[in-house]
């Protein structure tokens, strides 16, 4: 009996650890707390200022609880990254946060780009994510024809969700250019709306756009 009851106390310990929360208080925790996985939650409205990198967290597959905040920040760059955004790609759960933000991008590699203002590529679960009056202007010219997945909230989906999330705002770019999403693939949209203009571009002979629509390319 008694080895059973630490068994059972051993496992709700775990149990307890593994959903344990880091509250995020200021643009230094995010930047220095928040880490490839795990369960966070943000407990006041953070200003990351302007980003110097294609994303802050290259990768994301835990749990981030905006907890109805928002995350302000600004990037204009050149890159070589695949994925840009908050987080370039993301195979876990973003939920109930909110976004203030402006993306430009002036130039990239010969490869497809794929650029978001949360998440240049979406695996996992996007839910209750807002971007109200944001822009993104990608129009990246490449040798080889190859353009940008682009969207207000997301770059590509493949086999993601986006759950009643919004945005409000112009999305530019040569590519498959969408109000929310560039492109999705497998994926689920639902209960999603978007307002504002969407625009497709030419670059030159090779860069024609793919595809555009008002809630995805």
């Amino acid at each position: 009996m008694r080895k059973l009851f630490l068994t059972f106390v051993a496992s709700l310990l775990c149990s307890i650890v593994s959903f344990a929360q880091t509250e995020i208080w200021t643009a230094q925790d995010f930047i220095n707390s928040v880490g490839t996985s795990g369960n966070y939650k943000l407990m006041a409205d953070i200003n990351l200022g302007v980003l110097e990198n294609a994303a802050i967290k290259s990768s994301f597959s835990g749990t981030f609880d905006g907890n109805g905040h928002t995350i302000t920040y600004q990037a204009q760059f050149s890159t070589s990254s695949p994925n840009i955004g908050l987080f370039g790609s993301v195979s876990g759960t973003i939920k109930n946060l909110t976004l203030n933000a402006s993306v430009t991008i002036s130039d990239g590699n010969d490869n497809w780009v794929n650029v978001g203002l949360l998440c240049g590529t979406l695996t996992g679960t996007l839910e209750n994510c807002h971007a109200p009056n944001c822009n993104i202007n990608s129009v990246i010219a490449t040798s080889n024809g190859h353009g940008i997945s682009v969207g207000l909230l997301v770059g590509k989906m493949s086999n993601g969700t986006l759950n009643y999330s919004s945005g409000v705002g112009n999305v530019t770019g040569n590519g498959r250019v969408g109000g929310l999403v560039g492109e999705a693939d497998g994926s689920v949209i639902y209960g999603c709306s978007f307002i504002g203009e969407v625009v497709a571009v030419a670059v030159g002979d090779k860069d024609k756009p793919d595809a555009a629509g008002g809630i995805c390319g």
